[in-house]
């Protein structure tokens, strides 16, 4: 869920970008209004739905390491991170 929040904000920057960009390109009043409306419109819905996958997500993610002491990082993977940090350090 919070991959896909991600991709839907980062989505809806690259989408209304090129709206705008598309509009501006056109030099008509009437479609530059338009096209604003719309960025204005996507921004709301889309850049607001994935800010709020993203913060479930997180705090999702958060809540189940807190109560699956399954799911913590154990110390043989901090064991295993850190001779492969320091393999690749050399």
């Amino acid at each position: 869920m919070h991959l896909f929040g991600v991709v839907l904000l980062v989505g809806n920057v690259i989408v209304t970008l090129v709206w705008k960009l598309g509009a501006d390109r056109t030099g008509e009043p009437s479609v530059i209004a338009f096209g604003q409306r719309l960025v204005t419109l996507t921004d709301w819905w889309f850049t607001l739905g994935g800010v709020v996958l993203i913060l479930i997500g997180g705090f999702g993610a958060a809540w189940v390491t807190t109560h699956r002491p399954s799911l913590r990082i154990q110390p043989w993977q901090l064991k295993m991170a850190s001779s492969r940090s320091a393999r690749a350090n050399r």
